[in-house]
């Protein structure tokens, strides 16, 4: 017998060449609707429970998360999230019935914004409140700029940093009062002396993180539900370590992790594709806030966008590239033996104990030509901020990044010249 060596769609029919009609991979009855997956074909019904299914596994493999305890939902708009709204309430909903046999895992959900409208121009507090309004659940607002008076601590100090210029263009940090701050002035201040887009992210990612974190904390939600997708953790692999922050990918992207004493953040997307995201909106008639919109010049200023292009492209040739670096990134584990006693006093992440003499080699590289990581850096070390070992390397780099104008003093947050004061006493001990 003459062998077939056909090589023709699975849709298409070899030898009459008309398409086959292909059901759901799930249900095998009804016709397949949408396939983001590679070969695996959904109809709209399976689909929704797919998208079910992988939030209540994600959900059930956390760890550290007790029954009963209440969660705070990070809400940005965006598809993910606004997705993750939606899936996170049916699934609550459909516990709190008796008749439905599943086990009620959490007491009380709430939503969680951050308006940073200030920094991006964009508000968008009237559209997140009407996103929120149907599900009858709490709606808990910040504007970014609150960041520069909390505490994230018992103590509620009443110091915050400031960046002032000195002679060579070197930075000094001290303490003050923060008594006669603006927060809205400060903030905008602080921006606007960042000249790359880049670090203007990183900043702003930071700063963002740890008020959701602050929120959930002051409101009793020891939970905190961000709506990372598979896609987004694809992307923060490669711009996080592009930024210097390689190290913290464990926490960065790990499933559960805590940055702030009590809070739990948790990613239950994080199994699932942006655009299975997007098509659950689509599905359910779900109104999402729309991407901000860059120049092709600004594109080409952050890394962000740049490596969400490099993935997005991938994916697009490579179905399987989004699954594959997760995949591999979930792997990654953190040797607590090569990490200090302290976290960085900006980002709350761990640092590195030798990320002092990283930043060494950095300024010896760009002052003296000279690329050797076991120089000896005494000199180099007299210059280095003491601010500056309190903070991790990707942060470091964000604070040489700050151009005060001359005769102009910024500020950080309050919560950063806590950890400082704390730091800085505890290592005098």
């Amino acid at each position: 017998m003459e062998k077939n060596n056909c090589h023709c769609s699975n849709s298409i029919d070899c030898h009459t060449g008309k398409k086959k009609k292909i059901n759901c991979l799930k249900c095998k009855t009804e016709p397949y609707e949408i396939n983001i997956r590679e070969n695996y074909p959904l109809c709209k019904k399976c689909f929704l429970s797919f998208m079910q299914h992988k939030f209540r596994t994600n959900v059930g493999q956390t760890k550290k998360v007790k029954k009963g305890a209440n969660v705070l939902i990070a809400l940005s708009g965006g598809n993910c999230s606004r997705a993750l709204l939606d899936i996170f309430y049916q699934y609550h909903k459909g516990a709190e019935n008796p008749k439905s046999g599943k086990i009620q895992r959490f007491n009380e959900i709430a939503v969680a914004y951050v308006d940073d409208s200030i920094i991006t121009g964009q508000n968008n507090v009237e559209e997140i409140k009407k996103i929120v309004s149907p599900y009858n659940i709490p709606l808990i607002i910040n504007s970014i700029e609150d960041i520069f008076s909390i505490s994230l601590d018992e103590n509620n100090y009443s110091n915050i940093m400031n960046i002032v210029n000195k002679e060579g263009n070197n930075k000094e940090f001290t303490l003050a009062s923060n008594n006669n701050i603006d927060n809205k002035v400060a903030i905008k201040e602080l921006f606007d002396s960042i000249p790359l887009i880049a670090d203007k992210e990183s900043l702003l990612n930071n700063m963002r993180l740890v008020l959701l974190n602050f929120m959930a904390k002051n409101s009793k939600y020891p939970v905190l539900c961000l709506g990372d997708s598979s896609t987004k953790t694809a992307i923060d692999v490669i711009s996080y370590t592009c930024k210097g922050r390689g190290s913290s990918l464990p926490l960065d992207t790990g499933n559960e992790s805590e940055i702030v004493d009590g809070v739990i953040m948790i990613k239950p997307g994080k199994t699932l594709l942006k655009q299975e995201f997007i098509q659950y909106n689509k599905y359910l008639e779900l109104t999402a806030l729309p991407d901000i919109e860059m120049s092709a010049s600004d594109i080409l200023k952050s890394i962000d966008s740049i490596s969400a292009g490099f993935i997005n492209d991938l994916q697009k040739n490579f179905p399987s590239t989004v699954t594959a670096v997760v995949s591999t990134v979930n792997k990654l584990t953190m040797d607590k033996n090569n990490y200090s006693q302290y976290h960085c006093s900006l980002c709350l992440y761990p640092i590195r104990k030798d990320s002092e003499k990283w930043y060494a080699s950095k300024s010896i590289t760009e002052i003296k030509d000279i690329n050797n990581f076991d120089y000896d850096h005494t000199e180099v070390y007299k210059q280095i901020p003491q601010f500056y070992q309190y903070l991790c390397f990707n942060c470091q780099i964000l604070m040489d990044s700050i151009k005060p104008q001359d005769n102009q003093t910024l500020h950080l947050p309050s919560y950063v010249a806590c950890r400082f004061n704390k730091y800085k006493s505890d290592s005098s001990q």
